[in-house]
């Protein structure tokens, strides 16, 4: 019965070893993606930044005064093009964010499912060493129970 018990114990503690190791290799996984979508939030950010110069006039430094002016023909004519790129970028930011909270989302799934594991585990252990005294409580009412009937006769 004991050596049943301690089998039992083991496979359930290796079953949840293997389910903390799993979920540890899932949360290490997530963390890896949500390292790699804020690097990719920066260069986004970085860009939306380069695009429009803190004066809001485009760039037109080095330029003679006649292709300045054909610049400023062409960036009132395709001002849009700024906006597109300004919606375009700011579009990508708001997907990569939305991609950060799902994987943030997912870590703390990982996390919690780590830890329900690790409390499963504490509960096995906790049941067994609870059998291993009951059964020694059994025991020793069994040997004062045999040691009062050895003495009444």
């Amino acid at each position: 019965m004991k050596e049943q018990l301690k089998g039992i114990h083991q496979v359930q503690i290796e079953s949840l070893e293997a389910q903390v190791m799993s979920l540890r290799t899932d949360l290490s996984v997530s963390q890896k993606e949500c390292e790699e979508v804020k690097v990719r939030l920066r260069h986004k950010e970085k860009q939306v930044a380069e695009a429009l110069p803190a004066d809001g006039a485009p760039r037109v430094a080095g330029l003679c005064l006649q292709c300045a002016q054909h610049e400023a023909v062409l960036a009132g004519t395709h001002a849009n093009l700024h906006v597109q790129a300004i919606d375009r970028l700011t579009k990508e930011r708001d997907e990569l964010l939305a991609a950060l909270c799902a994987v943030r989302l997912s870590q703390q799934e990982a996390q919690q499912r780590e830890w329900s594991a690790c409390l499963q585990v504490k509960q096995a252990v906790e049941m067994a060493e609870e059998a291993n005294l009951q059964k020694a409580r059994v025991s020793i009412k069994k040997l004062f129970e045999l040691t009062d009937l050895h003495f009444l006769k």
